[in-house]
């Protein structure tokens, strides 16, 4: 019997030892890294990219060509991805995104579940993901006896690979459950990201 056992592990471990991330760490900021993000904040930079989000979302731009965003737009999730172009951001300023959309979300109600970093070989690949998941704080709507749920569940992602930047993905995940009030709708996320 333990011979069966132990084959039926060695299998499963090895069907998703490619999954599994080589690292996978909570992560803070450091000193400096957070001296330059707020530098960075008060710069013409942050001005510019947020400009080039709010003429995407308000259909200034005909294309993705001069801002690569993508719309995730499904009955239980809405987002967006930013892909990386060179010329348009850097990666840095691409990292100083994620950490600012975490902090615009954290002023309507949210706190921040987690913040970790995932390091994984996908082929000859390395992969490396830095994630905040954020939750609406617990408030209980008095009108309608449910719990707010806000815009849901939201995850902002920044991946590399291979050190070299690749995407800015956001995605908000929304409660079908009946407890949940109606989430709030998702052009006000937009908005307050990009104010």
């Amino acid at each position: 019997m333990g011979d069966l056992f132990d084959r039926i592990k060695m299998l499963f471990s090895q069907a998703t030892a490619e999954d599994k991330p080589a690292t996978h760490e909570v992560f803070t900021r450091s000193a400096a890294e957070l001296e330059i993000y707020e530098q960075w904040k008060k710069s013409k930079r942050l001005a510019r990219i947020l400009e080039g989000f709010k003429a995407r979302i308000e259909g200034r731009f005909a294309t993705e060509a001069e801002l690569p965003l993508h719309f995730i737009d499904t009955t239980k999730s809405r987002g967006f991805v930013l892909e990386h172009e060179e010329g348009l951001m850097t990666g840095n300023e691409m990292r100083h995104l994620l950490d600012y959309f975490q902090e615009q979300i954290l002023t309507v109600g949210y706190v921040s579940y987690m913040s970790d970093v995932k390091n994984q070989m996908q082929g000859n690949v390395v992969q490396t993901i830095e994630r905040h998941y954020l939750k609406p704080k617990f408030n209980f709507d008095e009108t309608t006896g449910k719990m707010a749920q806000r815009f849901g569940n939201i995850t902002i992602e920044y991946l590399e690979q291979n050190h070299l930047p690749v995407q800015l993905k956001l995605q908000s995940n929304v409660y079908s459950d009946r407890k949940y009030t109606e989430p709030r709708p998702f052009e006000e996320l937009m908005e307050l990201l990009v104010t």
